[in-house]
């Protein structure tokens, strides 16, 4: 474990460890193999076969804004929606598909950025990107002291458990965040501006990204920037009912969602957003088009096919709590959470924040959120 700059070894009998506030456990970065027993469960249900001649056009729909979307993702995506309750997404908005959420993400910077509104307002270039702190980050942490307490990042990469051992130093640069993606290409558009919430230029155009629940601290947030010169990108990755109660359908300019929280399809590299606006949509599309002349089919045609079996398990089909993804990845969040609860109380050194319990609409049930970023929210007691 690395404290202070200094490489200190966890005792692997006693299992103790150090109490300085600048011990560090990287859990950098979550793979959600966890639906991985699930999904072998489904079986035939959620097997595709693709015949050699299909999707060998760079088209998927010419009648379509996003022309690279398979019709059938864009219908069980509504479908979807409509069923968990978690997001608007009628025949009015505009589903657009991409390359995991990071890519949407960054078609949503350009397309904001480059509005004619932004240009008739002027303001400085490149435009400030700013999220509320604790946000989506590779970057280390800055501990701080509050009430007695200090805050500190769980980085498990760094825990030496046998002496020939060597800690990666290099995993926290491998994880892509919003700093990152904002500041990857030195644009002249955009830049990150930090925190939302001492952010200060707020007369000026500027972005807030929302992320709720928030990575990496699992709350529920709002617009933190109270001016009318903002845009907003809302992340809702974690908006659903497995991770959080859902309370009402979001409804906002720009929403992001991603397969890999959705269903635990990281590899399919699939991500959509839900857009209001036409304009914006159409730029979000044209950054995709040029960038990698649309998306995988063969992603999406598979994302379709899982989908499915997810809704039809609700909708269609008479089947029990454990073959329904959502109650399946509930009952699993909460026995991990759980299980480290436990493990925290019998530590003597960390605590858990406490989270509060609300209804959920598609649970029928008032629920505690089970975040699935939890252990990074880890204090010293």
């Amino acid at each position: 474990m690395a404290v202070g700059g200094e490489e200190i070894r966890v005792s692997e009998t006693s299992g103790s460890l150090p109490t300085s506030i600048d011990s560090v456990i990287n859990l950098d970065h979550g793979d959600p193999t966890m639906y991985e027993k699930f999904w072998r469960e489904a079986g035939d249900a959620a097997r595709l076969i693709i015949p050699g001649s299909q999707t060998m056009s760079y088209f998927s729909d010419v009648t379509n804004l996003c022309w690279f979307l398979e019709p059938e993702f864009g219908a069980e995506i509504r479908r979807l929606h409509r069923l968990v309750g978690n997001a608007v997404a009628g025949k009015d908005s505009y589903i657009i598909v991409g390359t995991g959420s990071s890519q949407l993400f960054q078609a949503a910077l350009y397309a904001l950025s480059t509005s004619p509104e932004v240009a008739g307002r002027g303001g400085a270039r490149p435009l400030p990107v700013v999220s509320s702190a604790p946000y989506y980050s590779a970057d280390r942490p800055v501990n701080s002291r509050h009430c007695g307490q200090a805050n500190t990042l769980l980085d498990l990469s760094r825990i030496v458990t046998s002496p020939n051992q060597k800690p990666d130093a290099s995993s926290a640069d491998k994880a892509p965040s919003y700093p990152a993606a904002t500041d990857l290409l030195q644009s002249g558009l955009f830049r990150w501006a930090g925190d939302a919430v001492t952010f200060k230029d707020g007369r000026e155009p500027y972005i807030e990204v929302v992320c709720s629940p928030s990575n990496p601290d699992g709350l529920v947030k709002t617009e933190s920037v109270a001016s009318g010169n903002g845009m907003v990108i809302h992340d809702l990755a974690y908006y659903w009912p497995q991770y959080t109660a859902i309370t009402n359908p979001a409804n906002h300019d720009i929403m992001l969602f991603t397969a890999s929280k959705c269903t635990g399809h990281a590899g399919m590299r699939l991500g959509w957003a839900i857009v209001r606006d036409r304009d914006v949509a159409r730029r979000m599309i044209k950054f995709i088009e040029i960038s990698t002349i649309g998306v995988s089919k063969d992603s999406q045609l598979r994302a379709t096919k899982i989908l499915k079996t997810v809704s039809d398990r609700y909708e269609v089909e008479t089947t029990e709590e454990s073959t329904k993804l959502f109650h399946f990845g509930r009952k699993t969040m909460r026995d991990r959470w759980r299980r480290l609860q436990g493990a925290v109380a019998a530590s003597n050194v960390f605590s858990l924040p406490i989270f509060q319990p609300d209804y959920c609409n598609f649970m029928k049930e008032t629920t505690l959120p089970f975040p699935g970023i939890f252990l990074s929210q880890v204090t010293y007691k």
